[in-house]
């Protein structure tokens, strides 16, 4: 095993043996780190006559130390805040936000789902004339096939894309977590999300962050965050949203939210 490349042997249809090489890929949700042994696969066969291969390799369990507590609030515009506590009940002086590689994803991820929107609204004009019309023209149902299979491709796309973004967010606040000292990670519990789709799937987002963060010795704990937007963190009276300027803007977000978690 050279590079997670496992070699084998077999024999062609001339009785030659015949070495050949397939590469060991680790899917990011498994615990396998860069640079530890790695077993040569053992292979099982099924009823269909696929093979699957099992591997083992070594594992050293990491701990995040430190005794700050850290939250972080999901949103729309910024796709995660981070903020905070240390143990004298002081709060980070401010509050952390996607970096620019996620803000670039983010941007094109919008402008695939606004081509995909202007496809399907004209497949969609088509769709009403197949109802009403005796006759439709084979020049605009190839356009119509056409328009459909780019419609698939974009929703592939936007499939990868939103992976990517979701895969760079949970790296990020790891690395928020141990810069800062955080050993636990307070989330909303937002899995009641999870059925309602729409363009950001926080609850499969807060999902794979846990699994980033455990894997890191940071502890994860889901709360009830209702009234978060409006109460205060300390005394949980109720009141006004923060608003705080920013250069695009104003944006309704804030650091007593995010801390309101812990």
């Amino acid at each position: 095993m050279i590079d997670n490349t496992f070699h084998y042997a077999i024999f062609d249809e001339n009785n030659k043996l015949m070495w050949r090489q397939l590469p060991i890929i680790f899917h990011q949700s498994s615990k396998y780190q860069p640079g530890m042994r790695v077993s040569k696969p053992k292979f099982s066969k099924d009823e269909n006559g696929n093979y699957y291969g099992v591997v083992a390799f070594d594992f050293e369990e990491n701990i995040t130390f430190g005794e700050n507590i850290a939250a972080i609030d999901l949103g729309k515009v910024n796709l995660y805040t981070f903020a905070y506590i240390r143990p004298d009940g002081t709060h980070s002086d401010n509050y952390f936000i996607h970096s620019k590689m996620i803000e670039r994803l983010k941007q094109k991820l919008e402008a695939l789902y606004e081509e995909k929107a202007t496809l399907i609204e004209k497949n969609k004009r088509v769709d009403e004339l197949f109802k009403h019309s005796d006759y439709i023209p084979n020049a605009s149902i190839d356009k119509w096939k056409r328009r459909q299979g780019k419609i698939e491709r974009l929703s592939r796309k936007i499939t990868a894309i939103k992976d990517a973004i979701t895969a760079e967010m949970s790296a990020e606040i790891v690395e928020l977590c141990q810069k800062h000292k955080c050993s636990t990670l307070f989330m909303e519990n937002l899995s009641w999300l999870e059925s309602l789709g729409g363009k950001w799937n926080h609850s499969a987002q807060q999902d794979t962050i846990a699994l980033n963060c455990a894997q890191k010795g940071i502890a994860i704990y889901k709360v009830n965050a209702k009234n978060t937007s409006k109460a205060h963190p300390i005394t949980g009276e109720l009141g006004k949203r923060i608003r705080v300027e920013i250069s695009s803007g104003q944006m309704v977000k804030c650091l007593i939210e995010t801390l309101f978690l812990v």
